[in-house]
C-alpha cells in the first residue's frame, strides 16, 4: 500500500509472474518425486511378495502368507509411530471406540492383502497385474452405481490402455490355474470392497491418511497374528 499524491491509498505491486510459475514447478516436481517413489516401491512390493511366497512357503508350518502380511503390518506402524515422534505426521492415539467403527473396513483390507499374496504365490506377476487393472475398472464401475459418480471417457481410455498393456504383457504367461484364479478373483472382490467401504465409512469415521494406515495395520496385526501361530 501506498499513499498518493491526493492522500488517498492505494495497492501497488502484484505476484511476480517468474514466482507464480516457480511455485507451478514445485509443485509439478513434488507430483513426479511422489509417483515415482509410489510406483518403485508398489514393484518392489510385488516382486519381494512374489519371491517370498512362491519360495519360501514350504520352509515353515503353517500359512507363510499369513505371516507375511502380519510382518508388513506390523513394520507399517512402526513406521508411522517414529513419523508421529519425529513431528512429520499426526493422528490420534488409538482409541477403542474407534477401532470398532472401522473393524468392518479392516475386515476388508485385510483380506485384500491376505488374497493378494495368495494370488502372488498361486500366479506370475504378469497375469497379477492383468487382474489388477480388471480391478480398477470394477472399482470404478462401483462407484458408479454406489455413488454416482461420473467418469471421463479419457479415464476409460487409459484404463483401456493399462489393461491392453497388461494383457499383451502376460500372453506368453497365460497360465492359470483353478486356484490361481480363485484368489485372484477374490482379490478383485477385496480389493474394489475395500476401497468402496472405505469411501462409505469415511464419513462416520473421521480419520487422516495416517490414521487410516495406523488402525488398518493395528487391527490387521491384532486379527491375523493368532491365525498365524495356529
Amino acid at each position: 500500500v501506498v499513499n498518493n499524491a491526493d492522500g488517498s491509498k492505494s495497492a501497488s505491486g502484484s505476484l511476480s509472474p517468474s514466482g507464480s510459475g516457480d511455485a507451478g514447478s514445485s509443485n509439478t516436481m513434488k507430483s513426479v518425486i511422489a509417483s515415482a517413489m509410489y510406483s518403485g516401491c508398489s514393484v518392489g512390493m510385488v516382486l519381494v511378495n512374489k519371491s517370498l511366497a512362491s519360495s519360501y512357503n514350504h520352509l515353515i508350518q503353517g500359512d507363510l502368507n499369513i505371516l507375511l502380511v502380519v510382518f508388513q503390518a506390523v513394520a507399517a506402524v512402526i513406521c508411522v509411530e517414529f513419523s508421529k515422534k519425529m513431528g512429520w505426521v499426526d493422528y490420534p492415539t488409538f482409541n477403542v471406540r474407534t477401532a470398532q467403527l472401522w473393524a468392518p473396513v479392516n475386515l476388508l483390507f485385510c483380506g485384500m492383502l491376505f488374497t493378494g499374496m495368495a494370488s502372488l504365490e498361486h500366479n506370475s506377476v504378469p497375469m497379477v497385474t492383468v487382474f489388477k487393472n480388471i480391478t480398477n475398472i470394477m472399482t470404478t464401475i462401483g462407484d458408479c452405481i454406489l455413488y454416482g459418480a461420473t467418469v471421463e471417457w479419457l479415464v476409460m481410455a487409459a484404463f483401456g490402455i493399462m489393461l491392453a498393456g497388461a494383457v499383451m504383457a502376460a500372453q506368453n504367461d497365460a497360465d492359470v490355474t483353478q486356484t490361481g484364479l480363485f484368489w485372484m478373483l477374490a482379490n478383485c472382490l477385496c480389493t474394489s470392497g475395500y476401497v468402496l467401504y472405505l469411501k462409505f465409512a469415511t464419513k462416520s469415521v473421521k480419520l487422516s491418511k495416517f490414521g487410516m494406515v495406523f488402525y488398518n495395520n493395528v487391527l490387521c496385526t491384532l486379527f491375523l497374528f493368532p491365525v498365524s501361530v495356529m
